[in-house]
């Protein structure tokens, strides 16, 4: 018997009215709710992190980052330290 794994959620609206910048920041958006997910221990905590300032990120919500263009890096590597124990 074969196994199924989820590789990530899928976009419920259809795609094609939404403009490409936006499409871009919900992807991301996305994509850091499945990591913060899994680093923070569950999806109400996470959705809670991506909208609440943090310090590591000057005060600043990872929703906000998402707009421009090196805060996906940012946000992602804040999680990453955080996963792995080096977060100040």
């Amino acid at each position: 018997m074969s196994n199924i794994s989820i590789l990530g959620l899928t976009l419920s609206r259809p795609t094609a009215c939404w403009s490409s910048k936006y499409r871009v920041y919900e992807l991301r958006r996305l994509q850091l709710l499945i990591q913060a997910t899994h680093t923070l221990g569950t999806r109400q905590n996470a959705e809670r992190w991506l909208v609440s300032p943090v310090l590591a990120l000057n005060r600043r919500s990872p929703c906000c980052l998402l707009t421009k263009p090196s805060g996906y890096t940012e946000v992602r590597d804040v999680l990453l330290r955080i996963e792995y124990g080096i977060y100040m």
